[in-house]
């Protein structure tokens, strides 16, 4: 399984590597509180943590929301596709571009507000329409290819959407974006992350942000 980790009691608690590699700190919106810091890391799991509990809180909700994401993408590969991703690493996204050339985008409303993008490389997105088309032939990005993307990630959300039903979610059409450092456009106060997955086929990843207007639930 590739989710990201935690226990549920009044401090959060996240996955990390047996040698650790430090992915980002505490917010800046966190400073303000009592001491903490706040740590992602890599591969097997042990555990960091937050130490305030209202950061816990709101911590604890947005992993519920990113991890069925994340097994919506791999059940979708898999199933529909028949091709295994791997998860390779995870991270606050540096700027708000898509990774890839080729980008499915929704946005997800309900008690979350939030944009998740399934970016990938062209020979993913070519290979994954091939398969969804029946179609051997394809060598480059088209209007088949991009319509293929979109009901790809639109199937990935859907996936996570049946497995977040107490969070009474709605999530949009999907958005398309074609094109090297295309800009992505996430909820304010949302701290989008970077969820790199490689798989036979080449490089892709997950880029979610979500924001809790009325405060975590």
């Amino acid at each position: 399984m590739s989710s990201i980790h935690r226990k549920t009691t009044q401090i959060a608690y996240f996955g990390i590597d047996e040698n650790p590699q430090k992915v980002f700190t505490c917010p800046i919106w966190m400073r303000s509180l009592p001491p903490l810091e706040m740590q992602i890391f890599f591969g097997r799991m042990r555990w960091a943590y937050i130490c305030h509990p209202f950061a816990a809180k709101i911590m604890s909700v947005e992993i519920d929301y990113i991890n069925p994401v994340i097994t919506g993408l791999e059940h979708v590969f898999k199933t529909m596709l028949n091709c295994n991703v791997e998860r390779t690493g995870l991270g606050l996204m540096e700027n708000n571009q898509a990774l890839y050339p080729v980008s499915g985008i929704i946005g997800i409303g309900g008690k979350g507000v939030g944009t998740v993008v399934l970016s990938m490389q062209e020979s993913v997105a070519l290979k994954s329409a091939g398969v969804m088309l029946m179609a051997d032939n394809l060598t480059e990005i088209n209007d088949d290819v991009l319509d293929a993307v979109g009901e790809l990630t639109n199937m990935v959300c859907g996936d996570a959407k049946s497995r977040l039903a107490q969070y009474q979610l709605s999530i949009s059409l999907p958005n398309i974006l074609c094109g090297n450092n295309c800009r992505l456009h996430f909820p304010q106060n949302s701290r989008p992350i970077s969820i790199p997955f490689k798989c036979d086929w080449g490089l892709l990843a997950l880029q979610i942000g979500f924001s809790f207007p009325g405060g975590a639930k």
